[in-house]
């Protein structure tokens, strides 16, 4: 391969990490199992947990029926034509309180190593 394509998948990763870490919309990063990965800073402003206390767990700050409904998507994202879905859902804050959002999650794999892994983008829908 060419330096230069190095060079641009080095940017590439600059430019995605930077991305996740400075927009304002709520990024969470889901094993195939339902598990958090990772969590951008903006969750912690917007959902009040920070990363520490979301990663390795499941996402429980999902109201029930919403994560129902998710875990169904997931569980059926194989077979799926597509891949990404959205949907309007709740999440509730540390604090207890309640903001509605647009989530939509996009699935992504590793043909390398043959991980799966749901990138999921909230939009808190102002009340």
């Amino acid at each position: 391969m060419s330096a230069r394509f190095h060079s641009i998948g080095s940017i590439k990763l600059k430019m995605a990490d930077i991305i996740f870490k400075e927009v304002l919309d709520v990024i969470v990063i889901i094993s195939e199992s339902g598990e958090v990965v990772d969590a951008n800073p903006s969750f912690r402003k917007i959902v009040g947990y920070s990363r520490e206390e979301v990663v390795g767990k499941p996402l429980f700050f999902i109201q029930k029926g919403d994560y129902e409904s998710i875990v169904q998507k997931v569980m059926a994202a194989d077979s799926s034509p597509m891949d990404y879905w959205t949907e309007l859902i709740t999440l509730t804050t540390k604090a207890g309180g309640l903001k509605k959002s647009r989530i939509k999650i996009s699935k992504i794999s590793d043909n390398h190593e043959g991980d799966t892994y749901y990138l999921c983008f909230f939009r808190i829908i102002p009340s």
